[in-house]
Parts: C-alpha cells; sequence; structure tokens
C-alpha cells in the first residue's frame, strides 16, 4: 500500500508539471497493486480509479475518464455508502467531468446531489458546502439561468467569508464568480466592485504576479471591454500582460519540450483577446497598439526559444562553478511552481505566504549570482518589453512583425474567423499596423503567391498592397518574422505597386519573432568552424542508424537528390574556405547530431511538412472566468487542446 501511494503521489506531481507520458504509467501500477492487494471492491482502489480518470479528464479524453469515474463511484457507495465525504467528492468530480463536456443535464442533479450530502455531513457553513454551491451556480449560469445561479453564490460567497474571512483566496474565487455573474447579466454597478475586491485580495495575499492574481486581471479587462471602456481594458490587460510574462520567464526554464507547449496552450487566448483589443475595439489607440505587439513579442514561438533557453540546455553552456547554482535554481523554481499551483492545500494562510515569500527571495538571490557571470542568463532571466525589442531593432531597420490571431467579440462573447495582421516596429519606438484580412482567404492565395510572383496583377497583391505602402521608406533593412502559413511566402520576391521586387530596395533577414534580436545581442563562442551540410544520400542508413518514436510516418516516404543544392554548398565553400563540407553520405543525420556549436550552420536539403492534425478550438476567454472546485480543492476551468499558431514559427 505504501509503494502504491508513492507511486501514486510521484503521478501526481509529474501530472501537476504536465509529464503526462510520465504521470500515466504510474497512476496505472499505482491502480494494479491496490487491486491485487486489496482487491477490486476497496476504497483505496477506487481513490486509484478516481486519480486515473481525472488524469484522463483533464487530457480531455472525457469517454475514459467517464468510465473510470462511474467505477470508482460505484465501489464508494458499496463500500462507504452514499452519505461519506469520499462519496460525494466523486459524484462532484463526475459532475464537474459533465460539465466541462456541456451535458448539463447530468451534471445539475450530480451537483445537487453532492450539495445534499455535504449538507447532511458538515452542514451549511463548510468550504465543502460552499464550493458544492459554487460549482452549481456556475452551472446555472453557463446555461443562462442567472436568477437561479445569483443566490447560489451569494450563499458560497458568505460562507467563505465566515469560515476564512474577507482577505483568504476562496473567498476571492467566489467574489470573481459573483461578478462574472453580473457582468453577463450586465449588471456592471454590482460587478465592478467584487472584481475590484477580488483583485486586491489576491494581490495582497498572492501577490502581483501570481497566477490567480492574473485570472482576476484579465477577467477585469474583459468586463471593461464588455462595457466597451477600451481604456481601462487596455490597462488591465497590460497588468495581467506584464504580471504573466514574469511567471512566464520563471517557469519555462524548466521542463520538456511537450510541457512548454501546453504550458504555453492554456495562455495562449490572451493573445487572440490582446490583438482582438486592439485591431476591433480601439485601433487607433497607441497604447492598445503597444499592447497588441508586445504580447506577439512575448508569446509567438515561445516554446521554440525555451527549449533553447531551458535549464539544462544553459548547464551545458556554463562554466562549471555556475552548474550547481543552476540545479539550485531549478530546484527552488520547482517548489515554487509547484505551491502556486496547488494553494494553500492544508497550510495556513500565513505560513502559504511565508514559504512563497521565502522561495520569491531565494530564487532572486541564486538569478542575481548566476547573473553576474553569465551574459546569456542574465539576458534569459529578463522579461521581455516592447522598449527592449524596440532598442535592439538595428537605426537602419524595421521589424515586420506578422501575426495569424482569432479575433474575440467582447459583446457575443464568441471568436470569429482567424485573421493576419502585420505591425512594423522602427528603433524610435514608432509602429505602424496593417490588418490583412481573414487568414482563410490568404492561405489560399499564398499558393498563387508562389506560381505567380511576377504578376502584379495577380488577386493576392490586393492583400499586401497596404503593406507594401507601409513599408516604403522604411529603412534598407527588413527584418520579416512571419506566421502561420506566411511562412512560405518569400517575400524577397514579392513585387510592390511600382512592379519592383522588395529585393531591389531592401535586404531581408528572417526572424522567428522580434524577439529574437535580444537574444542575438549575446556573444556565444563558437567550438568549431562553419559547417555545410548539403545533398545527403536519402538511400543510405547507417549502421549506427536506431528507429526513433514518430518514425513509421515516414517509413513509406521517398526522397530525391537535390543535386544543386551540392553546387550551392560548394559556391558557399569558396565564400569560407575553412567551414566543413558534409555532402550526400557524410550529410548523415549522425553527423549533424554530433556537430557542436559550429560558428555557422547551413543545411540545403528537402523540406517536408506533416499536414496538420483537426483540433477542436480551445473554449473562448468567458468561458474561462469561473473558478470550479474539484472535491473540496479549488482549481480553475481549463481545457485548451489545440496549438496556437503563435507557438510556431
Amino acid at each position: 500500500r505504501d509503494t502504491a501511494l508513492s507511486l501514486n503521489t510521484l503521478a501526481v506531481l509529474y501530472f501537476r508539471k504536465g509529464d503526462y507520458s510520465k504521470a500515466e504509467p504510474l497512476f496505472i501500477q499505482a491502480l494494479d497493486i491496490r487491486r491485487k492487494a486489496l482487491g477490486d471492491n476497496h476504497p483505496d482502489t477506487a481513490n486509484s480509479i478516481h486519480s486515473l480518470a481525472l488524469f484522463y479528464s483533464k487530457k480531455g479524453d472525457y469517454s475514459k475518464a467517464e468510465s473510470l469515474l462511474i467505477q470508482a463511484l460505484d465501489i464508494l457507495r458499496k463500500a462507504l455508502g452514499d452519505n461519506h465525504p469520499d462519496t460525494a467528492s466523486s459524484i462532484n468530480n463526475l459532475a464537474l467531468l459533465y460539465y466541462n463536456k456541456g451535458d448539463y443535464a447530468k451534471a445539475e442533479p450530480l451537483y445537487i446531489q453532492t450539495l445534499d450530502i455535504y449538507r447532511k455531513i458538515f452542514g451549511d457553513n463548510h468550504r465543502n458546502t460552499a464550493s458544492s454551491l459554487n460549482n452549481l451556480a456556475n452551472l446555472y449560469s453557463k446555461k443562462g439561468e442567472y436568477d437561479k445561479a445569483e443566490p447560489l453564490h451569494i450563499q458560497a460567497l458568505d460562507i467563505y467569508r465566515k469560515i476564512f474571512g474577507d482577505n483568504h483566496p476562496n473567498t476571492a474565487s467566489s467574489l470573481n464568480n459573483l461578478a462574472v455573474l453580473y457582468d453577463k447579466k450586465e449588471d456592471y454597478s454590482k460587478a465592478e466592485p467584487l472584481f475590484i475586491q477580488a483583485i486586491d485580495i489576491r494581490r495582497n495575499i498572492l501577490g502581483n504576479n501570481h497566477p490567480d492574481t492574473v485570472y482576476s486581471l484579465n477577467n477585469f479587462s474583459l468586463f471593461y471591454s464588455s462595457k466597451a471602456d477600451c481604456e481601462k481594458a487596455v490597462k488591465y490587460r497590460q497588468e495581467a500582460s506584464d504580471a504573466r510574462e514574469v511567471e512566464l520567464t520563471r517557469n519555462l526554464s524548466l521542463g520538456s519540450e511537450r510541457q512548454k507547449q501546453l504550458y504555453l496552450q492554456q495562455y495562449a487566448y490572451e493573445t487572440d483577446v490582446a490583438l482582438s483589443l486592439h485591431v476591433q475595439s480601439a485601433p487607433t489607440n497607441p497604447l492598445a497598439k503597444q499592447l497588441a505587439l508586445t504580447q506577439i513579442l512575448r508569446r509567438k514561438g515561445r516554446s521554440i526559444d525555451a527549449v533553447n533557453q531551458s535549464i539544462e540546455a544553459l548547464r551545458n553552456r556554463s562554466k562549471p562553478e555556475d552548474v550547481a547554482l543552476l540545479d539550485e535554481l531549478a530546484g527552488k523554481k520547482a517548489l515554487f511552481s509547484n505551491l502556486s499551483i496547488q494553494g494553500l492545500g492544508k497550510l495556513s494562510l500565513e505560513d502559504y505566504k511565508k514559504q512563497i515569500k521565502t522561495l520569491q527571495d531565494e530564487i532572486e538571490k541564486l538569478e542575481y549570482k548566476i547573473s553576474e557571470s553569465s551574459a546569456e542568463f542574465r539576458t534569459q532571466s529578463q522579461p521581455i518589453t516592447l522598449q527592449a525589442v524596440q532598442q535592439a531593432v538595428p537605426s537602419d531597420s524595421t521589424l515586420v512583425e506578422f501575426a495569424s490571431y482569432r479575433p474575440y467579440d467582447s459583446k457575443t462573447r464568441k471568436y470569429t474567423e482567424s485573421r493576419y495582421v502585420v505591425y512594423l516596429l522602427n528603433n524610435e519606438g514608432k509602429i505602424d499596423w496593417v490588418d490583412l484580412g481573414e487568414a482563410e482567404a490568404i492561405d489560399e492565395l499564398v499558393v498563387e503567391l508562389r506560381t505567380k510572383l511576377r504578376n502584379s496583377k495577380s488577386s493576392v497583391f490586393k492583400e499586401i498592397k497596404p503593406l507594401s505602402r507601409k513599408l516604403a521608406g522604411k529603412g534598407k533593412r527588413l527584418l520579416i518574422a512571419p506566421d502561420g502559413t506566411l511562412n512560405l511566402v518569400p517575400f524577397a520576391a514579392l513585387v510592390d505597386e511600382n512592379g519592383k521586387f522588395l529585393l531591389e530596395n531592401n535586404s531581408i533577414s528572417y526572424l522567428t519573432s522580434g524577439r529574437d534580436l535580444l537574444r542575438l545581442q549575446i556573444k556565444i563562442e563558437s567550438k568549431q568552424p562553419a559547417v555545410i551540410l548539403a545533398d545527403p544520400d536519402f538511400g543510405t542508413i547507417t549502421e549506427a542508424s536506431t528507429p526513433k518514436e514518430g518514425e513509421t510516418i515516414f517509413a513509406s516516404l521517398k526522397f530525391k537528390r537535390l543535386a544543386a543544392t551540392e553546387i550551392e554548398a560548394k559556391a558557399i565553400k569558396t565564400l569560407f574556405p575553412n567551414a566543413e563540407l558534409l555532402l550526400q553520405k557524410q550529410a548523415s543525420e549522425e553527423a549533424l547530431t554530433k556537430l557542436n556549436a559550429p560558428s555557422i550552420l547551413h543545411i540545403a536539403t528537402h523540406g517536408f511538412f506533416l499536414q496538420e492534425k483537426a483540433a477542436p478550438l480551445p473554449p473562448t476567454p468567458d468561458e474561462q472566468r469561473l473558478a470550479t472546485f474539484e472535491g473540496a480543492d479549488r482549481s480553475t476551468l481549463l481545457n485548451i487542446k489545440v496549438e496556437n499558431p503563435l507557438l510556431r514559427s
């Protein structure tokens, strides 16, 4: 039993970190041990089934989760009876599953049953009773039954105030939910003071940069958007963006690539909302324009950077004396992240605040020590700002930052069709922008553009003309950061209104995002001369080659040689006589992975893209405004399972 408990605890730790591939087998192993040791009908077996079910639910695999939750509930009812806290918690989580699926008809009677059990066991003035009232109120709010939801939210808030007082995270969550309800009812005079109270409590208890504080700031910004008060909407959205950036800078140095992507995906909607606030709601507001560009610079392609800038990657490039400090920093950051995600748990409010403050101080001291000797770490540990990127743009250059986003209508609380927007930034801080139109139409025209580059009458140029006009006189060098399908566009070959190629009047460099300019300021010493790899022999498989995960996707693909790339490589070699030239059989994956920080790496071969898998759209920002409660523990409703274009270059 102790082994099963340890496995389950470790599984929960991996799960909270987003490392699902490590968490799942541990959950299953713990369940198998308990089944063998205790039998199928033991409460501890039910708890393991329950843990695995919640894991699948969070992953969005509702069919697996549902059958497991029903199993667990059946065991607990037989073993403990209906009027037991564990049974009630199990009923609540089955209701939450149906709620997340949008199956409100199944969720409602289960929430009511949970509430009845908690009232019988604990009475009216208990935190579990309050959490049940909150969840049932959220359900009625989602159904638009505001008159049913309001008294339940008020009851929950009263209970939390009696138990915890005014200055407690649960009280803040309850204030938030009641405020969202009044916002939906357009009873703005009641909603506004509740939002302010929730923000003040969270700032006082959790700090300005805690995820729950950011959550409240986002909600307050949406509130002002729905009131068409764009000035205040921008103000609170900017505060939320700045606070989230501190969180991202701290947390993205930890975890695998997949963990980083999952972590960023849950906040992808924030970029859609920030861009919508500028382009759709406040196109003439300079602060809204700065916010939109700042958000793109902070989020677009961020997961790619995060892998390279992880503590593990930095360890491999650091001095031996810094490695121990980096390891200590990773441990402190992991503890801080877990404490932030878990909330108070069994800690008192004072102990929680003390632990948070202690970890923050220790992290800051370690970061200061490492920054003294590592310029790379010093740059990576600083939050990304518009001013920093602006100062990194050369005086003769213009940053051309594209973004694909889904406009969010704050009145209808729904997304509309994806669009492209582009922002232009120079060293003096002047920002121009162009709304390029619907992404679907532009994506279709990209194919036409690639085959009709010299035809200035091609329909695609109708989409580009506004941008061409903006680029006129913007300096001799363009730093272009495409997004989405626009990565396939050869911008150098675009023809302006005068029939001239863009390359005739400008030099062009490509970036993942303008954020790259910050990284390029760091000088990292090369460990070997330039390498040119070209014209690989696709028919050769070395003895050292071993199958890799996902390799079956490519098993049936055949590529022909690109003979012209050998000519290209030899021509480049004349410019760099000391460069190592790898051609045909020498241009292997094995040779590529053995390279160690060459001064220049030039690769010339095929480009191959897998077709994107269709994925459901994430919930709207409005669907992420309510705090729900699993069992007796609070969690936020975030069920995002989509790859946002801003996570790719």
